[in-house]
């Protein structure tokens, strides 16, 4: 086998060890076996011998990059393992019964009552400080001791160098989006707090958000039993085939160990692709499917003949902003209409533009947070009260410290889901432009899609934003939308 080959063999296993864990078909995680299995391949001679091939310095860069962190990762399995472990076999007592910890975010989010919602997540404050933590820390304290082992200083610098990506242009962005949507963020907030709480914001924490999320007010709007119907209609008119598609495993059965987060997990690109969700009903599931529905479309129409740096790797910002175009469209009053008969959506569309204003608002908080974590100047236990200031300053809603570690996605990830709003917005303006409001129903949108989606991650971002004939990828159509109000 090559050494492009042996790559794509682990990635296919570490896939398939995650849908497996993921989807609650397996209680104890084996990551750390594959890793042994893979020891020759997880090296440095494995590395020099990537850069010594002669291939693309594209393809190099991102199979160099993909390898390096998987380095990291290596000298992670053991204490990873043990964090999936201790995640899928921890329970707590709620009124003499025993709850899988995995079960609070989904009891959180469908609490109506904000003291019960509070008791709630106490206990899984308690499970975060006694169980996965000091696992926790120890992770990110080994990682930025890798990143110094490779020769930087930190490992936002390590980042930076093996992703070809400065960091810099994306805070400047995320700080003047902060600071152009703030007033009209307030008064949305203010609003909602009273209307759907009954709370005052100065009373509000992040497990008010969990049930915010949910949106139960508008569950009425989105019937379960519609759900797969009308997607499948609006893929069908696109001339997109997803229901039937040979190399899409939807994997829809609820079991008590799933993960509460949907997921994609593209196993073998393009052949074997799983799209995994825990059906809560309402507006959150047909989001949670439409998004992980954009991924895993991406993932089965992505050319087979590309290399496995395409492929596989690449900028992560494409595959969320194709997953976020196909979630946008319980933003369209078009689609709602057509598919699901809503007339009047006005109120609701106020209330979904209120709250994705809220999630890119906590995520360019993350993102600063996380270049303070990753910065090389804080100590990591310094970084738990950088957490919960930043958070909350940002979202006007207290964050509690003892989550610095768990709301924390690897390998700076939040900047992806940054960029990738910036480009979804670009891609959904594109289609409408294009075909009308109503593109989800035009197989010339369809073909458009197909054909992005079949480029893999082959293009940057910021390249498939120019090829979309926009300057640069920028917040400044979102920033128009919700600071000029």
């Amino acid at each position: 086998m090559t050494v492009f080959e042996r790559i794509e063999s682990f990635a296919t296993e570490l896939e398939r060890e995650a849908y497996e864990v993921g989807a609650g078909l397996k209680s104890e995680a084996n990551f750390s076996e594959i890793f042994d299995r893979a020891d020759s391949l997880i090296s440095q001679d494995t590395v020099n011998e990537l850069r010594e091939a002669e291939i693309g310095h594209d393809e190099r860069a991102e199979c160099l990059s993909f390898l390096l962190c998987m380095i990291i990762d290596k000298s992670l399995k053991k204490v990873t393992d043990e964090i999936v472990t201790k995640e899928l076999t921890s329970e707590v007592s709620i009124e003499g019964e025993s709850v899988p910890y995995r079960q609070l975010p989904v009891m959180i989010a469908n609490e109506t009552d904000h003291k019960k919602r509070a008791e709630l997540d106490l206990l899984r404050l308690d499970v975060l400080k006694t169980k996965l933590n000091d696992l926790s820390r120890l992770i990110i304290e080994q990682t930025h001791d890798m990143a110094k082992s490779f020769g930087y200083k930190s490992y936002r610098e390590y980042f930076e160098s093996i992703e070809g990506m400065n960091l810099d242009p994306l805070r400047e962005e995320t700080e003047g989006f902060l600071a152009s949507t703030e007033k009209f963020y307030k008064e949305e907030l203010e609003h909602y707090s009273k209307r759907l709480l009954g709370l005052e914001i100065s009373e509000l924490a992040q497990y008010d958000t969990m049930y915010m999320r949910r949106a139960d007010a508008f569950d009425g709007l989105f019937p379960k039993e519609k759900m797969l119907a009308s997607t499948w209609a609006t893929m069908n008119n696109m001339g997109i085939e997803a229901e039937k598609h040979p190399h899409v495993i939807l994997d829809i059965e609820s079991r008590p160990s799933k993960s509460f987060r949907a997921f994609c997990c593209p196993v073998r690109v393009p052949y074997e692709v799983y799209l995994v969700i825990q059906p809560q009903g309402g507006v959150e599931d047909y989001a949670s499917f439409l998004h992980e529905l954009g991924h895993t479309l991406h993932y089965a129409h992505t050319d087979a003949s590309l290399p496995v740096s395409a492929r596989l790797f690449g900028d992560n910002s494409v595959t969320e902003a194709h997953a976020a175009t196909l979630e946008r469209l319980i933003h369209n009053p078009e689609w709602l209409m057509r598919r699901l008969g809503v007339a009047e959506p006005g109120e609701y569309l106020r209330y979904m533009n209120f709250f994705e204003l809220y999630m890119i608002r906590r995520y360019c908080a993350k993102f600063h947070y996380e270049l303070e974590l990753h910065g090389g100047e804080k100590d990591v236990e310094q970084c738990a009260a950088i957490y919960a200031k930043t958070l909350t300053d940002a979202t006007l809603i207290r964050y509690f410290p003892e989550c610095w570690l768990q709301d924390l996605d690897s390998h700076f990830y939040c900047a992806r889901y940054l960029r990738s709003w910036m480009l979804e917005n670009q891609i959904t303006s594109y289609l409408s432009d294009n075909f009308g409001n109503d593109w989800f129903d035009k197989p010339e949108a369809g073909k458009a899609l197909t054909k992005m989606w079949s480029q893999g991650q082959k293009h940057r971002a910021e390249i498939m934003s120019a090829s979309l004939g926009y300057e640069k990828l920028s917040f400044d159509t979102l920033i128009k939308q919700y600071g000029g109000r």
